[in-house]
């Protein structure tokens, strides 16, 4: 509440509410029972925005958490289509969330896409180990490729025929050689 000087008028400015939130409630707006749902679990506001900004004029349906907790609290209310989850995630680890969507039986068969800048060869072989299906880093990743991964994980598109689709639980330094290996050397 504002006061103009000088006068007795008073002017009620509505505080904003910050992009993401406002961007969640749009979101339910227009999310409708025949509309795929990708859940995103990201700590970092500008993937997000950029992520969801592409799947939401796609036609998806988005939820989004921002650390590894309020993932597994929102899956055990939430079914979602697809998640696309970062392994390096406050309060608890990609890793640790796709072991929960793993073991939970509403949630085992869900398509997991890791989307993250972990370099870490134990992380990403985890999650292979563990089930997801395809494997990203961010800085090679636009959003329309992204779309078009999860339109085929959608539409039952496999991904045994081409190795380059594929999650390789080999470290990021030989997953060249594992592929060219794949391709017939």
């Amino acid at each position: 509440v504002r006061a103009a000087p000088d006068s007795r008028m008073v002017f009620l400015l509505p505080t904003p509410a910050p992009p993401v939130y406002l961007a969640n409630a749009c979101v339910a707006e227009r999310t409708t029972s025949a509309m795929k749902t990708i859940f995103i679990v990201e700590d970092d506001p500008v993937v997000v925005h950029v992520y969801r900004a592409k799947f939401v004029r796609e036609g998806f349906g988005v939820e989004v958490a921002e650390d590894g907790l309020v993932a597994v609290r929102m899956l055990a209310a939430v079914k979602p289509d697809v998640v696309v989850l970062d392994l390096m995630l406050p309060k608890l680890s990609g890793v640790d969330v796709l072991k929960f969507i793993r073991s939970s039986p509403a949630l085992k068969d869900t398509p997991v896409i890791i989307l993250s800048n972990a370099h870490m060869s134990s992380l990403a072989q985890q999650a292979a180990t563990i089930g997801a299906e395809r494997a990203f880093l961010k800085s090679s990743c636009t959003p329309g490729q992204l779309v078009e991964v999860i339109n085929d994980l959608l539409s039952g598109n496999t991904i045994e025929s081409d190795p380059s689709k594929r999650l390789a639980a080999v470290p990021a330094s030989q997953i060249g050689r594992a592929l060219w290996r794949g391709r017939g050397e």
